[in-house]
């Protein structure tokens, strides 16, 4: 398994309190001794407490941050595809930092097999099961309770919900998410960009740029160019 553990220091980049809290409290488990710094590309109030006791953070705005790609090491704070690919561009850009200097976080109450290949940028709640010779991209979610079969490739940017469950030998292209619940069957694809209604079960292949729901799943939209 590559990419799990890591050294440095933790920035943040991007702001979604749910997402910095889940992480937050992941470093919390795993001891984390320094601070954590969230960087932001937008001036956004703090609403809700998001810091588990024994974590420390300070808030950075992008351009008063200077990265450090020596000793610093970041992860995307945001859960949405789209938004996250438009945070790791903006900070690429504006702050130099490539994909390269991203971790992989995942919580110790996950199950990793030892020949999963992680690519850099992802997540892993607690709970979830991924499964032997499985291959994740950049910047994947992997929320709580979910499971990634043997050989299935996950590419960039993709978000799983809930429960949700992906068998052996799936190929889920760049930015496609995967609603609370959803289940794909063996050696299905589905195409990139597409949404999937949570508690979907989708037993054959669903195209690029839909949006499908059901059981058995089917495509009830097309979504349009942005």
């Amino acid at each position: 398994m590559e990419n799990q553990d890591f050294t440095g220091h933790i920035h943040l980049l991007g702001y979604s309190e749910a997402t910095i809290s889940r992480i937050l409290d992941t470093l919390a488990v795993k001891n984390y001794p320094d601070e954590v710094a969230i960087v932001r590309n937008m001036d956004l109030p703090e609403s809700i407490p998001f810091c588990p006791p024994g974590i420390r953070y300070k808030k950075i705005f992008w351009k008063e941050w200077a990265f450090d790609e020596v000793t610093h090491r970041c992860l995307p704070a945001l859960v949405n595809p789209h938004a996250k690919k438009k945070v790791v561009d903006f900070f690429q850009q504006n702050n130099g930092v490539e994909r390269k200097h991203y971790v992989t976080l995942s919580h110790p109450a996950s199950v990793i097999a030892s020949t999963v290949i992680l690519g850099n940028g992802c997540f892993i709640e607690p709970g979830s099961v991924i499964a032997s010779f499985a291959r994740l991209g950049f910047g994947i979610y992997v929320n709580r309770g979910c499971t990634i079969g043997h050989h299935a490739v996950i590419e960039d940017f993709v978000n799983m919900g809930p429960a949700s469950h992906i068998a052996g030998h799936c190929h889920i292209s760049a930015g496609v998410q995967l609603g609370m619940g959803a289940v794909v069957f063996d050696h299905v694809a589905i195409g990139p960009n597409t949404i999937i209604g949570g508690g979907s079960v989708v037993t054959k292949d669903i195209p690029g740029d839909v949006v499908a729901w059901g059981n058995p799943c089917k495509i009830i939209k097309t979504i349009p160019d942005k």
